[in-house]
């Protein structure tokens, strides 16, 4: 199919890339130099995006805001004392959300546009890896360098359910209809259960997934070391390879 997108890309010099691509179908796919912003003062370790907005953070404890549809610099969030390890943005109820992971054991959740903190959440002992809002809005899921699984009531701003896990998990996403969630353990992948918050299936590790994203809800995309994208099939307590993206 063909048509326009875009990449955005946080470097370890400090500055966010934004590539415009395009292409696709019949004709070849090119990628086109859209920007760059020197915005951090430090390593880049996340970015985040929703329609015109872009959230990046990094090891120098700041959230940078960009509106790419302006091509403004919207400010910087200060509110940590540790480095950003995930950024991430939720719509609710018409209103749109960031929610911030650091490594000084918290996580912020702001509400877009006025920018201001609705929520500081503390309870894990040791740095915030991951964090994701269900679809629903009502509840937050994160993991940390404790190796917990805490789960948030965003109503109260308060921690409702807390489960140990048999090692740190490095990333925690829902699916798009909230019915599973996935954790990243080092190199393996976990798809659990939310109702009953059991595993469900694993991913091996073979070669090691570095990185992995929902593309729908019965479809999990994992990217290895070896540089290879796999396309899984989810189905119950049963995951299937379906394609080698690349």
């Amino acid at each position: 199919m063909e048509g326009t997108s875009g990449v955005i890309i946080g470097t370890y010099e400090n500055a966010l890339v934004g590539f415009e691509i395009s292409g696709g179908g019949d004709k070849p796919i090119t990628a086109r130099l859209k920007f760059t912003n020197q915005c951090h003062i430090g390593h880049i370790l996340t970015v985040a995006s929703h329609s015109q907005f872009v959230a990046s953070g990094g090891d120098d404890e700041t959230i940078r805001l960009l509106d790419i549809r302006k091509g403004v610099e919207l400010g910087t969030l200060i509110h940590h004392e540790g480095s950003l390890k995930k950024l991430t943005f939720h719509e609710s109820a018409g209103s749109l959300f960031l929610v911030c992971a650091s490594t000084d054991g918290t996580i912020s959740i702001w509400k877009c546009a006025q920018w201001d903190c609705l929520h500081a959440l503390t309870g894990h002992k040791g740095a915030v890896s991951g964090a994701d809002v269900h679809p629903s809005g009502r509840f937050l899921l994160s993991v940390g360098a404790d190796r917990t699984l805490m789960t948030w009531n965003l109503m109260t701003g308060r921690q409702a359910f807390i489960k140990r896990l048999p090692k740190a998990s490095s990333d925690v996403k829902f699916s798009p209809g909230g019915s599973s969630f996935y954790l990243v353990f080092g190199g393996t992948l976990d798809v659990y259960e939310t109702s009953s918050v059991s595993v469900a299936c694993t991913v091996a590790g073979e070669p090691p997934v570095s990185a992995a994203a929902w593309w729908a809800d019965n479809q999990l995309l994992t990217g290895h070391q070896d540089g290879s994208i796999v396309l899984h099939a989810v189905d119950g307590k049963e995951v299937t390879r379906t394609a080698v993206v690349a």
